[in-house]
């Protein structure tokens, strides 16, 4: 397999964990559109359905599909655009839980998406991902900030149920 192609399928399966990431974080965040969606049920169905649509995509980009390319750099476009969203709205709103949950895998999100883009052969800008080893910014960028989010919203919902008792 020739190195270009197995680096838009690495990146494209970290993408997918990012991805996996964001939903979760936005479940243990309370992200204030989940009600909007109808509940949790609702909230995830729809979310397995875009995540099986991704997943078809990945197998087509595994299959070297030319369209399935350009769909993936709407794919991340879309998770760059949802990431940063993410951020921006918890910065000015100032509200995390019940809020704007998602931000901390929003960071993975804008990280892996443009990597995507860049390893993308329509594009091709393989510059990014040849300055670095993708498995070393994988390892050391995107993991850990999953780990991250997921400690900090288990610090942070420890904290507001100790401040909710004490009122």
């Amino acid at each position: 397999m020739p190195a270009a192609r197995r680096k838009i399928i690495i990146v494209y399966i970290l993408m997918l964990i990012a991805h996996v990431g964001h939903v979760t974080e936005e479940i243990l965040g309370r992200f204030f559109l989940i009600e909007k969606f109808g509940g949790l049920p609702q909230f995830l169905a729809i979310n397995i359905f875009l995540f099986i649509v991704v997943l078809l995509l990945f197998v087509w980009v595994v299959k070297e599909k030319r369209r399935a390319y350009k769909l993936s750099i709407v794919y991340a476009a879309i998770m760059i655009i949802n990431g940063l969203g993410h951020n921006v709205a918890t910065i000015v709103s100032g509200k995390y839980y019940d809020g704007f949950a998602g931000g901390y895998s929003g960071i993975a999100l804008m990280f892996f998406g443009a990597l995507l883009i860049a390893s993308t052969p329509l594009i091709g800008v393989l510059m990014i991902i040849d300055v670095f080893t993708p498995t070393m910014i994988c390892f050391f960028a995107g993991i850990p900030a999953q780990i991250l989010g997921i400690v900090c919203l288990m610090v942070g919902r420890s904290y507001n149920n100790r401040v909710d008792r004490s009122r």
